[in-house]
């Protein structure tokens, strides 16, 4: 698209808070209810491959590994929510 406006659908996603795109193209979007979707070839790609529903807070940061096969996601809004996905 023009100017790098490209835009697509997260499903089940009212609200994005946070957004990361490994080294491979997998994408992770996290929500305000703490739901993070995983999207193989980028987001937008058709449904998710994987929906994460272990956090219950806004998800405020996620990051993968050099690699791309570990997801971490975290949430300020409560005490030691942080969690690994591999």
């Amino acid at each position: 698209s023009a100017a790098g406006n490209d835009r697509f659908s997260d499903e089940g996603n009212l609200k994005a808070t946070s957004i990361n795109v490994s080294n491979g193209g997998t994408c992770a979007v996290g929500s305000d209810s703490g739901v993070v979707n995983v999207y193989e070839g980028g987001a937008g790609a058709g449904a998710p491959k994987k929906a994460i529903m272990n956090l219950t807070t806004k998800i405020d940061r996620l990051c993968f590994n050099q690699a791309g096969s570990i997801l971490a996601m975290s949430s300020s809004m409560k005490r030691d929510s942080l969690r690994l996905v591999h």
